[in-house]
């Protein structure tokens, strides 16, 4: 009986030894107030199209910046003023932690602002965007993390907010 109790052990002992890590699954929220660099003294990183930047929270994790360039803008509907968009979002934590997101949405201009005259050489049209995120690559602590969510955009002038929901699973 002993030498079954001591069997039955080793291998309990053995299989949590060996079992991987289990991943731990939650709640993701990152709320940001982002500028596009025209009207302010740090302008933001420029990309082939277009990008913004700024500060915020990522719900747990702690103060972030966040870039976001735009990767397409494609199907623009004259009649609606709505494009499909495809959006890069790189959020950087305090000790360099790194998380990047791939958006693919809608992006509307509200009153039509895109077709205003002048729209082509001014900034600050107001804009929203409505889309949904998977994360594509971590560092830091956000190393080998995977999730999706939503990313609510809303903008005017050189000031925008972004309120991104989802999950996130960590190792």
């Amino acid at each position: 009986m002993r030498r079954f109790a001591l069997v039955a052990c080793l291998l309990l002992v053995s299989l949590v030894v060996a079992s991987p890590a289990m991943a731990a699954t939650q709640a993701f929220e990152a709320r940001f107030d982002e500028g596009f660099g025209r009207a302010t003294a740090h302008p933001c990183p420029t990309t082939e199209l277009f990008s913004f930047c700024g500060t915020g929270t990522i719900i747990g994790f702690g103060e972030a910046t966040t870039v976001t360039e735009v990767v397409s803008f494609e199907n623009f509907d004259p009649a609606t003023s709505c494009a499909d968009v495809v959006l890069r979002r790189t959020m950087t934590l305090g000790d360099g932690s790194t998380l990047v997101l791939m958006e693919t949405g809608t992006v509307c201009f509200p009153g039509k602002s895109s077709l205003a005259p002048g729209a082509a050489k001014s900034f600050g049209n107001p804009f929203n965007i409505e889309a949904t995120f998977r994360i594509v690559t971590g560092t830091g602590v956000f190393a080998d993390a995977q999730g999706s969510g939503t990313d609510v955009i809303k903008a005017a002038g050189d000031t925008g907010h972004s309120r991104l929901s989802g999950s996130i699973t960590l190792p």
